[in-house]
């Protein structure tokens, strides 16, 4: 669910595969227990990066295909219950 970017001078390389992409496509545990509903409950996932309210989403970083997340909704939802 995390993207960082980084100045540091690393070395490019292959990907791994463990699996885990593939176990979001049939789990889905985290989406439909996200108390907020910030997590997408989409079967797939989508290199399009979802609107919120209308708008561009501007906090995530492009070119990557995930399951979206809404974190401004997540943040707001733990602010405001503590979590």
């Amino acid at each position: 669910l995390h993207n960082y970017t980084t100045d540091l001078q690393l070395a490019p390389t292959k990907p791994i595969d463990a699996g885990m992409f593939r176990f979001c496509h049939s789990c889905q545990k985290c989406a439909a227990n996200c108390p907020s509903g910030s997590i997408s409950l989409e079967k797939d996932s989508s290199w399009d990066i979802p609107a919120i309210n209308g708008k561009a989403n501007l906090m995530h970083n492009t070119g990557t295909k995930e399951f979206w997340s809404d974190g401004a909704l997540c943040r707001m939802w733990r602010t405001e219950y503590g979590t």
